[in-house]
Order: structure tokens, then C-alpha cells, then sequence
């Protein structure tokens, strides 16, 4: 079965294909979503001369290509939220990655449009500062027994870039506008999406193609007694306490408020088997999804 999301999917069985949506193409829907990250005049940590001045950044002229290399310091620079990595300074450049919120770059310089060089794995790459910050953020270890996960804005200006797992949940109460797809009496999503899945779905069936929902949105009361009725199986089958079958349940099924099934962001497509690798279905995904903003989140080789 093909998981096909918003973003980010839900953690996947085996013989379940996860797509993620980072974006649809404005030719599909005259919807309000931005397919790409455009800095904002928000959260300007870096942005003023002083920081320039002070010596935490250095400037330089935008002309200079991408090019790999070795950072000539080893500075740190943080993403306020999750941001495009790209290759020239420029929206009209080329997305190399998605930077998540929190985690590092090692910065080089910054331009007079803000455009800060940055070294990310193992590229020299731009970031615009709008999204940087020099403070670390503060970290815990997710474990077992590690109940405290930072809370996200799903509404957040790029909400199609959200990030929900283990250590990152949406807001308690939270519930999406949701709507039904093509095709389901039973599926939603996210109303901000489904215009995307809808178009995936008539596309495919122009080609001969069926795209069958089988799971879309879930409250977080169903991901919740997912979670614990499967918690308990395993105390009983394994003969473990809470927490050990808590981790271990975890490398199965996301905890409520962790799952973009939740967020409405995901859906799952086809049948639970790894047989639907080799169906017609899962190949006009795999060479077509992303044109309506949709990729494969979880490959073969992930959990």
C-alpha cells in the first residue's frame, strides 16, 4: 500500500509506500498554496548590520556559484522553521534539501540580500537569514519513556512543510478542515490538499490507472487507541513492561498527535503487501506524484 502525504507521512508497515506532499504545481488548483519557501520579513535573527558588524557574519556578493567546499569556520546557524536549501542565492534557484526546523548549517558568509552561504551536508548551499538564528535550540533526547515533545504549528506559513514525529506533535484540540477525496465515502484530508489528490487521482485514471484510498485522515482518538491497543498486544505477547512496549510499538505506529494522518497530510494507497510495489498503480506514482506536489516519504529501506 501507498501512503500518499502532506509533507510528511505517517510511519509505514511493511508493504506500505508513503508519499509526502512538499507542494503542489499552481497549474492544478488556483488554491493558496505556495509551492516554495519565499523568505518573509519575519523573525529577522540575522538580519541587521550589527550582527555584521560584531563579526558573527561576514558579507559577500550573491555572484558567486555553489560550489562544494570546505566552510572556513565552523559557526552555526539554526532554521527558525523548515526552509528550502538551495543552490545560488535566489528563489529562482535550484532546492537542494529541506532544512527542518532546529537543526544546523555551518554558516560562511551572508550577502547584502541576506542570503547566507552555508555548508550542509556536505554542500555549500543559501539559506536567507529570515530563517537562521545563532541560538542553539534547546534539545532532549527522545526515548521510551520521554513523553515531552515540542509542540508545531500546523498553520504555520508553510504548513505543507510540517514536520510531526516522535519528538515533534501537533497542538492538543488540533483537527483540520477536512474534506472527502475522489473516489471515497470514508477518506479525508486536509481541505488544502485534497484539490492536489483529486487531480493525482483523475490524471492516473486517464492512464488507465486506479488510485484506491485506503486510509486517510485519523483523529487522534483512533492513532491514540491504535497505539495503546497495540502497546498492550505486545506487553501480553512479549512479555514486557509498558515502556519496553511502548518502544517497540513505536517503530510501528507514530504516537497520537504525531502522525501526519492526523494533521490530514496523509493517505494511505493500494493494499498492505509488498506485492503492491509491482503493481500499475505504484509505478505511475513513482514517475508521476510528484507533478501534483506529492513524493515517496518513506523508501523501501526506511521505517
Amino acid at each position: 500500500m501507498l501512503t500518499v502525504a502532506c509533507i510528511i507521512c505517517a510511519v509505514a508497515l511493511a508493504g506500505v509506500i508513503v508519499m509526502a506532499f512538499v507542494g503542489g504545481n499552481d497549474n492544478v488548483t488556483p488554491g493558496n498554496v505556495t509551492p516554495d519557501t519565499v523568505p518573509s520579513t519575519t523573525n529577522p535573527v540575522i538580519t541587521t548590520l550589527a550582527d555584521i558588524n560584531n563579526g558573527l557574519l561576514s558579507t559577500e556578493p550573491s555572484t558567486q556559484p555553489a560550489t562544494s567546499t570546505t566552510a572556513p569556520n565552523q559557526r552555526l546557524v539554526y532554521a527558525t522553521e523548515e526552509v528550502n536549501v538551495r543552490s545560488g542565492p535566489s528563489t529562482d534557484d535550484e532546492i537542494l534539501a529541506v532544512l527542518p526546523a532546529g537543526s544546523s548549517a555551518t554558516f560562511i558568509s551572508v550577502d547584502t540580500d541576506g542570503w547566507c552561504k552555508v555548508m550542509y551536508d556536505g554542500e555549500v548551499c543559501y539559506i536567507h537569514r529570515d530563517y537562521l538564528t545563532t541560538a542553539a535550540p534547546e534539545t532532549t533526547q527522545p526515548s521510551a519513556t520521554n513523553t515531552t515533545r515540542k509542540s508545531i504549528n500546523p498553520n504555520q506559513q508553510h504548513w505543507y512543510l510540517v514536520v510531526v514525529d516522535k519528538t515533534r506533535q501537533m497542538p492538543d484540540g488540533y483537527e483540520p478542515t477536512l474534506e472527502y477525496v475522489a473516489g471515497s465515502e470514508y477518506d479525508q484530508l486536509d481541505a488544502r490538499v485534497v484539490p492536489y489528490y483529486d487531480a493525482m487521482v483523475e490524471a492516473a485514471l486517464e492512464d488507465g490507472v486506479e488510485l484506491e484510498a485506503n486510509s486517510g485522515f485519523r483523529s487522534y482518538e483512533t492513532q491514540e487507541s491504535n497505539f495503546n491497543d497495540l502497546v498492550e498486544e505486545y506487553m501480553y505477547d512479549y512479555e514486557v513492561d509498558e515502556q519496553e512496549a511502548i518502544a517497540m510499538v513505536e517503530k510501528e505506529i507514530l504516537p497520537p498527535g504525531c502522525s501526519e494522518h492526523n494533521l490530514g497530510l496523509a493517505m494511505d494507497i493500494g493494499f498492505i503487501d509488498e506485492s503492491f510495489r509491482d503493481t500499475d498503480a505504484y509505478a505511475w506514482l513513482a514517475e508521476h506524484a510528484h507533478e501534483y506536489g506529492f513524493i515517496e516519504r518513506y523508501t523501501e529501506e526506511k521505517q
